[in-house]
C-alpha cells in the first residue's frame, strides 16, 4: 500500500507542476524512475492518466478524477497519522520541521543534538529556510512545524510566540560602520548593497524605508543563504541583517555590524490549525524554548529577548 501511495503523491505532483522531468527535480529522483512509476500505476488501474504535449504533460479526464479522490485520500490518510500521533505518550516516528537559515550557527547547531539526545526515537527532518519558503511547505504539509516570522496573519496558523531580536548593519571592517551607535537607513545611501531575496521580511523592510527616504538602493547581489556575508567581508557591500545571522557567523570577528534604530523581528513556532500537534512537536517547542533561554542568559544573542517567558 505505501507504494501505491508514493505513486498517488507522484501523479498529483506531475499534475501540479504540468511536467515529468521538473516533477522529477522537485521529488529529488530520475526522471525515469518516475516515469516507471506513472506507467505502473496507469497498468494498476487500466486507464491512461496522463497525455503529453509539446510543452509538458496534463491529465485525462479520467487522471482528473483519479487526482481528486487520490488528494482526498493522502489528505486524510496524513491527519489519521497526526491524529494517532497526537495520542502517543513518547514522541517517535519522522518529524519536519523548518528552521530559519538565519539561526543556523546559534540555535540550529545546538538545537538538533539536543533534542535527538532526549528523544532518539525521533528522526528529524529539515528545512532551513526564509519565512515565505517554510509558510509555503507549512501550507503545503510538507512541514508539521516551522520556526518563522510573525510578521503576515493567516488564519490557517496557529502562532507561538518565542522570541525578538533586532537587525544589524553589517560590512566589513573597513567599512566604516560605528560600533555601539545605532544606524539608520539613511547610512545604506550610495553604499553597494547585499540583500536577501525580495519576498524575504528583511529585504521588503529594507525596502520599504529606503523608499520612504527617497534613497535608490544600489543592490549589488542579490542571493538567497547567509553565503552573502562572505561578500560582505570580502568588502563588496553592506547588508542587513537578522542579529542572529551575524551572531552565527564563524567568522563574525573579520565584519564591523551594529545595531539598526527601530528594525525588530518577532519569531513564533508555527502550526496549522488543521494538524494536531504530536508528542514529537510538542517536546520540540519545549526544548527549543529552553535553549533559547540559554542562548539568551549566557549573552550570546546580546539583542535577543525571550517572549515566551511569563
Amino acid at each position: 500500500m505505501n507504494n501505491e501511495l508514493r505513486s498517488w503523491r507522484f501523479l498529483v505532483k506531475v499534475a501540479e507542476v504540468g511536467s515529468v522531468t521538473r516533477a522529477a527535480e522537485q521529488l529529488h529522483m530520475t526522471q525515469p524512475a518516475l516515469s516507471r512509476h506513472l506507467q505502473q500505476l496507469e497498468e494498476t488501474t487500466g486507464v491512461e492518466l496522463l497525455m503529453r504535449h509539446g510543452r509538458g504533460v496534463r491529465l485525462t479526464p479520467a487522471g482528473e478524477h483519479f487526482r481528486n479522490v487520490a488528494e482526498e485520500i493522502l489528505e486524510r490518510m496524513s491527519s489519521l497519522s497526526d491524529e494517532l500521533s497526537a495520542r502517543a505518550s513518547e514522541p517517535a516516528g519522522e518529524f519536519a520541521v523548518g528552521l530559519p537559515m538565519s539561526w543556523a550557527g546559534l540555535v540550529t547547531a545546538e538545537l538538533v543534538p539536543r533534542f535527538l539526545r532526549a528523544f532518539p526515537k525521533v528522526k528529524l527532518r529539515i528545512l532551513e529556510g526564509a519565512t515565505p519558503e517554510l509558510r509555503r511547505a507549512l501550507n503545503a504539509r510538507q512541514l508539521q512545524m516551522a520556526v518563522m516570522l510573525d510578521s503576515d496573519q493567516d488564519a490557517d496558523l496557529t502562532l507561538d510566540s518565542l522570541v525578538d531580536e533586532c537587525a544589524y548593519l553589517v560590512g566589513n571592517k573597513s567599512a566604516g560602520i560605528p560600533t555601539g551607535k545605532r544606524a539608520s537607513f539613511r547610512m545604506l545611501a550610495g553604499q553597494p548593497l547585499i540583500q536577501l531575496p525580495q519576498e524575504t521580511h528583511v529585504r521588503v523592510q529594507v525596502e520599504r524605508a529606503l523608499a520612504k527616504l527617497r534613497i535608490n538602493g544600489d543592490t549589488l547581489i542579490e542571493i538567497n543563504s547567509l553565503n552573502l556575508l562572505g561578500f560582505v567581508e570580502r568588502g563588496l557591500g553592506v547588508s542587513v541583517l537578522p542579529a542572529s545571522a551575524v551572531e552565527s557567523y564563524s567568522r563574525k570577528h573579520a565584519l564591523s555590524y551594529t545595531l539598526m534604530r527601530d528594525f525588530t523581528f518577532s519569531w513564533c513556532i508555527a502550526t496549522l490549525r488543521s494538524r494536531p500537534r504530536t508528542a514529537a512537536m510538542n517536546e520540540f517547542a519545549i526544548v527549543l524554548k529552553q535553549l533559547l533561554g540559554d542562548i539568551v542568559g549566557r549573552g550570546l544573542w546580546p539583542s535577543a529577548r525571550c517572549t515566551w517567558v511569563k
